[in-house]
């Protein structure tokens, strides 16, 4: 008669990103306390609101005060109480046990096993825009490597400037090697995981890289149908049901060795527990929703930052070279314009990363899954 110790699983909704998304609801103009229009909390009255309203101490309290009525009032024996309980009520409530296990260990593992497939195929495709990356830093390396022999042979740079350039290609030279290491080991591990020769070479493309419309994170329009009908909530709007069931038989039941009105008195209790369950998944549904449309769009203006970013600082490269090449800078101007340019890129990267994975957390939650 028990709900299950795991209904938490089906209210952290988007835990992996909590902390990025309250940041992002945090983010905006300061308003002055007290400013017209908006509410103001003492701490005081934050900590006495919690304390009165919050439905995770709720259902704990409710819990420490069930246990034993639980026990008392599940039936056992020989009784006309016995065979209401095992032909009406108890099938009841273990259906809406069996439809919690099955969302939790059918539904939503096979979700939460999907997103991590897609986490390491973007691992992957991360991992090989790195190499990209570090190799295109190794070529400009050699690059300026060879300009600086050749200002050495002209007698336009130091023996220092030679040293210099030497300990920055050989840097980007283990840099690439090392990206190159850590990229073959994804792929092995990608070719375990699918079943393939481990030592296959492939590439991950075709990534989509789009990003969504206003309208398609409007929160609103998202609110009306999975704070509804979201697949986390069908179990637990079916222990609601079984349990106002359960208030209504116990009502009519006879059974002299039953008090009525303390058996009626438990389904009240246990029915309005399995409705704070409810709200309190709801509001799971209702937060990640407000997450998402709030975080999606700061990792697309990020990436859009990154771009341009990028691409100016590879002109800015451009241009530190040609001076340097005609001894109007130094090498330490160039390379460092050469390392921001690779840190940028990696950023880039990164970002889009980020973007594409939360992209796939976002369908699959509006298809009914639930995150740590």
């Amino acid at each position: 008669m028990k709900i299950g110790s795991n209904w938490r699983k089906i209210v952290a909704l988007g835990a992996a990103t909590a902390l990025a998304a309250t940041l992002v609801l945090q983010a905006g103009p300061l308003v002055p306390a007290g400013a017209e229009g908006e509410t103001v909390y003492s701490v005081g009255q934050v900590v006495q609101l919690s304390t009165e309203n919050d439905l995770t101490k709720k259902i704990t309290d409710m819990e420490y005060g069930l246990k034993n009525q639980r026990a008392a009032y599940t039936p056992n024996g020989f009784s006309s109480w016995t065979g209401t309980y095992t032909y009406t009520i108890g099938p009841l409530i273990q259906s809406a046990n069996t439809a919690l296990t099955n969302y939790q260990n059918t539904t939503n593992a096979n979700y939460t096993a999907e997103y991590s497939y897609y986490a390491a195929a973007y691992g992957l495709w991360l991992s090989g825009q790195s190499l990209q990356y570090q190799l295109a830093n190794y070529n400009l390396a050699s690059h300026e490597k060879e300009i600086t022999q050749l200002k050495l042979d002209q007698g336009t740079a130091s023996q220092n400037d030679m040293m210099k350039a030497e300990i920055s290609y050989n840097k980007a030279k283990a840099d690439y090697l090392k990206a190159d290491y850590a990229y073959q080991q994804l792929l092995i591990s990608t070719n375990l995981r699918m079943n393939t020769p481990l030592t296959q070479q492939f590439n991950v493309n075709d990534v989509d890289l789009a990003f969504f419309s206003d309208d398609e994170l409007a929160a609103g329009p998202l609110l009306n149908d999975l704070y509804l009908n979201h697949q986390s909530l069908v179990p637990l709007k079916q222990f609601v049901d079984a349990y106002q069931r359960a208030y209504e038989i116990a009502e009519g039941q006879t059974d002299p060795h039953i008090p009525i009105e303390g058996l009626m008195n438990y389904y009240a209790l246990e029915k309005q527990e399995a409705q704070y369950r409810l709200q309190l998944a709801q509001k799971g549904v209702e937060k990640s929703i407000y997450e998402f449309s709030k975080e999606l769009p700061v990792l697309q203006a990020a990436i859009q930052l990154d771009q341009e970013s990028a691409a100016k600082m590879s002109q800015v490269y451009e241009n530190a070279a040609k001076r340097y090449e005609v001894g109007m800078s130094t090498f330490d101007d160039m390379e460092t314009v050469r390392l921001n340019l690779l840190q940028m890129q990696l950023q880039l990267a990164s970002d889009q990363q980020n973007y594409l994975l939360k992209k796939e957390k976002f369908r699959l939650f509006k298809a009914g899954a639930t995150f740590q």
